[in-house]
């Protein structure tokens, strides 16, 4: 019953040191204040007291499972979701900094370079990219005269 929002001591003690952060989009500082989640770990101290960028606070919020991304807003996602050209994380931290990760469309060849190249280039006898991969592992149509 306490820090529930109602007072049940006669004085209001069980609710006078509580702070009524939403769980799910506020972080209770250690001081009582509540701050944005969003803001959580930024670099910025957004609490009174700092507490919202403690080694500990921030290193036990960036855990994200096996498989998946920690997004600088504290959200995880999975792998795949990092650098595929669409904001997965509020942030948009799984869209920066992807020139090396970049992933070509579904209609386009990637060259080891992370170059995309039209998928039509594939195969076509002319190398597109720079070490010729576009040119690898065709299968050579014989033509028969008719």
């Amino acid at each position: 019953m306490v820090c529930d929002g109602r007072p049940d001591c006669r004085d209001g003690q069980d609710e006078m040191t509580c702070s009524l952060c939403r769980p799910d989009t506020e972080f209770r500082c250690d001081n009582g204040d509540c701050t944005d989640l969003r803001f959580l770990c930024d670099g910025r101290p957004d609490c009174r007291d700092g507490s919202d960028e403690k080694p500990d606070t921030c290193l036990r919020q960036s855990l994200c499972p096996t498989g998946h991304f920690s997004c600088d807003d504290n959200n995880c996602i999975p792998d795949d979701r990092v650098c595929n050209s669409y904001v997965d994380c509020i942030d948009q931290s799984d869209e920066f900094q992807c020139e090396n990760l970049k992933r070509c469309n579904f209609d386009q060849f990637q060259c080891d370079s992370g170059e995309c190249i039209p998928g039509s280039y594939k195969c076509d006898n002319f190398n597109d990219c720079d070490r010729g991969e576009d040119e690898r592992n065709c299968l050579k149509q014989v033509l028969v005269p008719v």
